[in-house]
């Protein structure tokens, strides 16, 4: 025998009205903006475009900041391999609005071929300087926890 109830949810479905926007919307949305924010507050589009020694001379090139912050945006999101670029591919336009960047890779394809120009002098370069921005992260947050 199936359970009954006198009182329906149905019968309440009239009273809110629904509607559709044209606004840009993803799950990752909230998530987007406050890591977009942090990534603006420690100039880390900068410190790429400074510090990725691998530089792209080919005119189809979309540039190295959106290749980094995807890998950046899948390990953060959990993944592991380079085809976990799909994670987060639902609402690619409000992501790349959040991030300020003209495209993102989907394909894993992009992110193995723009790895396979470092050598082992680029791996140590960026070791480097990926040392220098944890320092300055980690003496910018002293800094202001002594403040507070």
């Amino acid at each position: 025998m199936k359970h009954r109830s006198n009182s329906s949810r149905a019968d309440q479905v009239g009273q809110v009205q629904i509607t559709f926007t044209h606004k840009c919307l993803t799950a990752w949305g909230g998530v987007g903006s406050i890591v977009a924010k942090f990534l603006e507050q420690i100039q880390f589009r900068d410190w790429v475009q400074e510090n990725i020694p691998v530089r792209e001379t080919s005119p189809n090139a979309k540039g190295i900041y959106p290749k980094v912050l995807a890998l950046w945006l899948t390990s953060l999101n959990g993944g592991s391999r380079f085809s976990h670029l799909a994670w987060w591919g639902h609402g690619l336009e409000a992501l790349r609005a959040c991030f300020g960047v003209d495209w993102l890779p989907q394909q894993a394809s992009v992110l193995t071929r723009f790895l396979a120009k470092f050598c082992r002098s680029h791996t140590e370069q960026l070791r480097s300087a990926a040392v220098g921005l944890v320092v300055r992260l980690i003496e910018t947050g002293r800094a202001s926890a002594r403040t507070r």
